[in-house]
C-alpha cells in the first residue's frame, strides 16, 4: 500500500510545495516581528538561546575542534578552515547519513548511485574517494592500503553529536592520504548523563526503503563511567533505471539493492575510552556500468566489512601537559560474493587488510603561551591486495576467494608493511592578536617511497570579530595497492592491463587565504581562497612493455599533474530563536594535465549555490528547506554523450525536511527529495566511456515518513 502512496501525482507536489511556501512566508512574518527583540539573542554570545546551544555554536565559531591538530583548539584560530555540524544541525536538517551534510558545504562535487562507491567525491577540485580520510571518533575507517573508501548508506552520522570537516591537506599530523579533507565523526562529547537516555527512530519511503536506528547511553559507577551503543540498519530496491535511460530499456528484471549496517560501542571511564566500530557496506555494483556489458542483477554486488577496535588513555600528569595514548586493530574485508558480473564472464575481488596501530601524542603549554603538540606512530598492515585472484591464478581468470583458492591467495601474494612517523606543530604568538603555526612530519615505510611533509599558518585577529587566516599544506598519498595490482583484458580488443608494484607516492601542495568575519552578532561570513598543486598523479597510461597475443598494454604509472583552484563562501545567519539559515558559494577551476595535454578534470561544476533555512513553530513543527543550484558540469573528453569540450546540463535541487513533536518524546518525520522532480544526471566514473555510463541518472521525486521516539 505504501509504494502505492509513493506514485505520486502533479497535483501531489504541488499541494507539497504549497504547503511549504505558505508555511515559510506565514511563519516569517512572525520571525520578522521579533528580530526587533534581537538583544536577548546576542548581548551574550554564551548565552543559551535554546537546548543549551550558544549563539557562537550554532554559527559555527566559538567551538572546539580536534581534527586540525589531534588537540582541542577554537575552530576560529585553529590553522585550517572547518566546518562544524553539531547535533542540534543534524536533527533539525534531518541528516541521515554522511552525503545528506557534505551536500550542503561549498566546494564538494558528489556522484550519488555510483556503483560500488555508494558515492563518489570531487573536493575544491580534487577528485577521488580515496584523497580524503573519513574517522570515526578519531580513528581512520579508510583501507589502510589505500584503496577506496565506499560511503553510500554505510556512513550513518544519526547519533553523531559533532561532524568536523576540515578542508585541505592534513598529512602533517594524520600522514598519508589526508589529501583533500578530513571528516570526523564525533559519537560522544558530552558529559556523562545522569540516568539513561536515547533515542531511536524507523522509516519507510521510496523503492520499498526500511531505514531504522537506535542509540543508548548508559552511565555507570555514579556517573564515571558511560557506555554509548548505537546501530542502524538500512535497505532498500533502490532507484529503478528502466526507461529512464534508453540504455536500461531493454533490461529484464533490473534490481540493484541495497542492505547496509552499523554498529558503533563507546565505553568511558573517568581517563580510559574504549570503542568498537562496524561499517558493512552491501550494495549494488552496476549503477555505473553499461548494462549491455554488466547485469543489472541483485547478485551483482559490493559487500565489505570494516571493524575497529581501539582503547584510547588520557594522561594529565601536569597542568600544562597531557599525553593522549591510543591503540587500535583495524579490519577491511571484502566479501568473497563481491563481483563485476558481466555478460559472459564474472570477476571477482579478493581484497583485505589488517592494520594494528599505536600512536602516542603530547601537547604542552609553554609559560610564555607557545604550545607543542608531538607524536609517534607505528603501524603493521598485511594485506591482500584486490586483484589478487588474477594475480596468482592468471589475467582474466578470475576466481572467487574461497576454499583452496584463497589459501593459495594467502600463500602467495600476502603483502606486509612497517610504517613509523613522527610530527611535530608550534603554535607560536608573535604579537597580541598574530599567531604562527608550524609543524613537519616524517613517514618511514619499509615498501614505499618515505615522506616529509611541513605545514605552516599565520592567524591574525585584528578585531574581535575578524579572522584572517594565511595557510600552508603538504599531503601525500601512497601508493595503493588497488592501482598497483589493477589488471583485466578485453581479448575482442586486444587489450590488456598489467600490474605495476614500483608505483610512487602522489604529493600535494596548498596555498589558501582565509576569512571569518562576523556580521553584526547574530551572522558570520566564511570565505576562502585557494590553490592546488597535485604531482607524480597515478594515471593509467600505455606501457613499452609487451604481452604476447595483445596489441594494447596498459599500465598505472606516476605521470600527471593537476592544479585546482577555487573560492568558497559560506554565511550562517541566527535571526532568532526559531530561524536559522545558511547560504553558501563555491567557484572553482580544476585542470590536470597529461602526456603534455591539458584538460578540465570532469565531474565538477565551476559554479555551485546553496541556501536552506529551518523554522522552529511554536516549539512544535520544524522545517527544514534546502535549495541546491549546479552549473554546467565538465565531462571527459571520451564521454560519448558530450564530445569534445561539451559540459552536462546543471540542475536545480530542492529538498526539505519536516518534524512535529507529537508527544513530549515522540517526533513525526518526514525527508522530501527532488521536490521539483527534476530529471537530474550526476557524472559518469572515470573515462565516462567504455564500460563506464556517460552519466548516473539520480532518484525523481522520493520521500521517507518516520517516527522518531526518545527516552
Amino acid at each position: 500500500m505504501f509504494n502505492s502512496i509513493i506514485q505520486y501525482s502533479n497535483s501531489v507536489k504541488k499541494i507539497i510545495m504549497l504547503f511549504l511556501l505558505i508555511g515559510m512566508i506565514g511563519y516569517s512574518q512572525i520571525c520578522i516581528s521579533q528580530v526587533s527583540d534581537k538583544e536577548s539573542l546576542v548581548e551574550n554570545e554564551e548565552t543559551d538561546i535554546l537546548e543549551g546551544i550558544s549563539l557562537g555554536e550554532l554559527l559555527n565559531i566559538e567551538i572546539d575542534v580536534w581534527s586540525i591538530s589531534r588537540t582541542s583548539q577554537n575552530a576560529r584560530k585553529a590553522p585550517a578552515t572547518v566546518v562544524v555540524i553539531n547535533q542540534r544541525r543534524i536533527k533539525e536538517r534531518g541528516y541521515k547519513d554522511l552525503v545528506d551534510v557534505l551536500r550542503d558545504l561549498p566546494g564538494f562535487d558528489i556522484v550519488e548511485t555510483a556503483g560500488r562507491f555508494g558515492e563518489f567525491y570531487t573536493i575544491r577540485g580534487i577528485d577521488g574517494n580515496d584523497r580524503f580520510l573519513v574517522l570515526m571518533d578519531g580513528h581512520r575507517v579508510n583501507p589502510y592500503q589505500g584503496t577506496f573508501l565506499s560511503t553510500g548508506n554505510s556512513l550513518p552520522i544519526y547519533y553523531a553529536e559533532q561532524i568536523e570537516i576540515v578542508y585541505g591537506p592534513a598529512s602533517v599530523v594524520f600522514g598519508a592520504d589526508a589529501f583533500s579533507a578530513i571528516i570526523n565523526i564525533i559519537t560522544t562529547k558530552k558529559e556523562n548523563p545522569e540516568a539513561i537516555t536515547g533515542t531511536g527512530y524507523i522509516s519507510k519511503g521510496s523503492f520499498d526503503t526500511t531505514d531504522s536506528a537506535v542509540t543508548g547511553h548508559f552511565p555507570f559507577l555514579a556517573g564515571k563511567g558511560l557506555v554509548t551503543l548505537s546501530g542502524r540498519i538500512f535497505s532498500s530496491e533502490g532507484i529503478d533505471l528502466t526507461h529512464r535511460d534508453i540504455a536500461y530499456n531493454n533490461v529484464e528484471n533490473f534490481s540493484q539493492p541495497i542492505k547496509d549496517h552499523n554498529i558503533n560501542l563507546n565505553v568511558k571511564y573517568q581517563d580510559f575510552a574504549f570503542g568498537f566500530f562496524q561499517q558493512r557496506f552491501n550494495e549494488a555494483n552496476g549503477l555505473s556500468l553499461i548494462p549491455t556489458v554488466y547485469q543489472m542483477t541483485s547478485d551483482n554486488i559490493w559487500k565489505l566489512t570494516t571493524n575497529i577496535l581501539w582503547g584510547n588513555y588520557k594522561w594529565q600528569f601536569q597542568d600544562n601537559t597531557q599525553i593522549n595514548f591510543d591503540l587500535s586493530y583495524t579490519e577491511h574485508n571484502q566479501n568473497p560474493d563481491s563481483k563485476f558480473k558481466k555478460a559472459s564472464v564474472v570477476q571477482y575481488f579478493t581484497g583485505q587488510d589488517k592494520t594494528f596501530k599505536g600512536n602516542m601524542v603530547l601537547t604542552h603549554d609553554f609559560s610564555n603561551d607557545v604550545q607543542l603538540v608531538a607524536g609517534l606512530e607505528t603501524e603493521h598492515t598485511k594485506s591482500i591486495p584486490p586483484y589478487a585472484n588474477d594475480e596468482v591464478f592468471g589475467t582474466g581468470n578470475s576466481v572467487k576467494f574461497e576454499g583452496d583458492n584463497a589459501d593459495r591467495i594467502r600463500q602467495e601474494l600476502t603483502l606486509r608493511e612497517n610504517r613509523s612517523a613522527g610530527f611535530a606543530q608550534f603554535t607560536i604568538p608573535i604579537y597580541e592578536h598574530l599567531t604562527a603555526y608550524a609543524g613537519i612530519r616524517y613517514d618511514y615505510s619499509d615498501v614505499n617511497t618515505n615522506s616529509f611533509n611541513p605545514r605552516g599558518g599565520l592567524v591574525y585577529e585584528p578585531t574581535k570579530d575578524t579572522t584572517l587566516k594565511l595557510l600552508y599544506g603538504t599531503a601525500f598519498q601512497a601508493p595503493s595497492l588497488f592501482f598497483n595490482y589493477e589488471q583485466f583484458i578485453v581479448p575482442t580488443a586486444g587489450v590488456i592491463m598489467i600490474p605495476n608494484e614500483d608505483l610512487d607516492n602522489q604529493e600535494l601542495k596548498t596555498y589558501e587565504l582565509s576569512i571569518i568575519q562576523k556580521i553584526q552578532e547574530n551572522i558570520i561570513l566564511n570565505a576562502s581562497i585557494y590553490y592546488n598543486e597535485l604531482s607524480n598523479l597515478v594515471f593509467r597510461t600505455r606501457s613499452d612493455k609487451t604481452v604476447k597475443n595483445y596489441t594494447t598494454v596498459l599500465q598505472n604509472t606516476n605521470i600527471g599533474s593537476q592544479i585546482a583552484k577555487g573560492f568558497d563562501l559560506k554565511l550562517d545567519a541566527v535571526l532568532n530563536k526559531s530561524l536559522t539559515g545558511f547560504l553558501n558559494y563555491s567557484y572553482v577551476d580544476s585542470t590536470f594535465e597529461l602526456n603534455g595535454v591539458k584538460r578540465d578534470l570532469p565531474r565538477i561544476s565551476k559554479h555551485k549555490i546553496g541556501v536552506g533555512a529551518t523554522l522552529n513553530v511554536w516549539e512544535k513543527l520544524t522545517v527544514t528547506t534546502k535549495l541546491k543550484w549546479v552549473g554546467d558540469v565538465n565531462t571527459s573528453i571520451s564521454n560519448s554523450l558530450y564530445l569534445g569540450d561539451k559540459k552536462q546540463p546543471g540542475y536545480t535541487l530542492l529538498n526539505a525536511f519536516l518534524s512535529y513533536n507529537l508527544f513530549n518524546h515522540t517526533k513525526l518525520f518526514a525527508k522530501f527529495e527532488n521536490i521539483l522532480n527534476n530529471d537530474i544526471e550526476h557524472g559518469g566514473l572515470f573515462g565516462q566511456s567504455g564500460p563506464y555510463m556517460p552519466t548516473i541518472y539520480q532518484p525523481k521525486f522520493n520521500m521517507m515518513l518516520g517516527i522518531e521516539t526518545f527516552w
